[in-house]
């Protein structure tokens, strides 16, 4: 029966793995082997801390950022016969 069927989860990562066996081991060909359930075990939480640091990359937050700095400042040098007026808002 495939692992599709079984219901089980294969981490691409259990692959990568594997392929770092030698070519004529069954952990290495078999995605049924011991060696590769053991791999994959291991491979799945990885998988996890992998997805949950993208996630947090691709939403540009940090746990650690420092919220109080400010990331851009604009500066600009106005002329003295500006007249700045308070924004109307309807």
């Amino acid at each position: 029966m495939s692992e599709e069927k079984r219901g089980r989860y294969y981490s691409f990562y259990t692959q990568l793995i594997a392929n770092r066996m030698a070519q004529h081991s069954k952990m290495r060909r078999l995605k049924s082997s011991v060696g590769q359930e053991l791999i994959n075990s291991m491979a799945v939480n990885f998988e996890d801390i992998s997805n949950t640091m993208d996630l947090s990359i691709r939403n540009l937050f940090l746990d650690i950022a420092n919220l109080d700095t400010p990331d851009v400042i604009y500066y600009s040098l106005l002329e003295s016969s500006w007249k700045l007026q308070h924004p109307i808002f309807n």
